[in-house]
């Protein structure tokens, strides 16, 4: 998972190689926050961002579960 600005900046990112969670909506759901609030390379994205970010989602492969 990676946020990035509109000109394409990294903002933040988080990535797994092993899923932690059931469902994958969830385990997207737990990188988004992470990846928003907990990468110590940035500062936490703040609300008035949030119109100003792009999400991007990538899945390796099939979970094992």
């Amino acid at each position: 998972m990676s946020i990035h600005n509109k000109t394409g900046e990294l903002r933040g990112c988080v990535g797994t190689f092993h899923t932690t969670e059931q469902f994958l909506s969830e385990q997207v759901i737990k990188s988004a926050v992470s990846a928003c609030s907990r990468d110590p390379g940035f500062a936490a994205v703040e609300p008035w961002e949030l119109p100003l970010i792009d999400v991007k989602v990538d899945v390796l492969s099939r979970s094992s579960r």
